[in-house]
């Protein structure tokens, strides 16, 4: 859709596709967890590197970034692990470039697991993927927690219509039609 529009854009993810962000998703695939303290220092790792390769060049190009799960995702997952919200600021958001705007997607747990294991094509071995992570998808924070933007619905042409509407509104501040 921005695209579309000429606006040049970075689409990336987080955890990155850099040597921190694979061990992230190899230690996820094989269940297993890291302690907090250290599960935090690995993601802050990646997200120095995944800003020093690709957001930052791209911010400084003027493009238009967007990642799939970013700062406010850290808070979440690491605070949900019992870190100070004081300590995952200071280490994995403080010392990166701050989104503009945030949005936050929410769809009901079973939803989401009937996804992520269509997506995988089998039962994903991590316990905050399978059905017994239902508790921890349902501490998530509710919808608008840090954004008045969008809560997902099922149907995604609705989410992508409301997204577009939201999106659109900071485009216009920023010059870019």
């Amino acid at each position: 859709w921005l695209r579309g529009l000429g606006v040049p854009v970075l689409a990336t993810k987080e955890p990155s596709d850099g040597v921190h962000g694979r061990r992230i998703r190899e230690l996820a695939a094989r269940g297993e967890r890291l302690p907090p303290a250290e599960e935090l220092a690995l993601f802050a790792l990646d997200r120095a590197d995944h800003v020093e390769r690709e957001i930052g060049p791209a911010l400084r190009r003027g493009d238009v970034v967007i990642t799939d799960r970013y700062t406010d995702s850290t808070l979440v997952y690491q605070g949900l692990r019992g870190l100070p919200r004081e300590e995952i600021e200071r280490v994995a958001e403080a010392p990166f470039p701050a989104a503009d705007v945030t949005l936050i997607l929410t769809i009901p747990v079973p939803l989401a697991l009937e996804r992520i294991r269509e997506r995988r094509r089998l039962l994903n071995p991590c316990p905050e993927c399978d059905g017994s992570g239902t508790a921890f998808h349902s501490n998530s924070p509710p919808d608008g927690i840090a954004c008045d933007a969008c809560g997902a619905r099922p149907d995604p042409f609705e989410d992508a219509e409301r997204m577009g509407a939201v999106l659109d509104g900071f485009l216009r501040a920023d010059g870019y039609h």
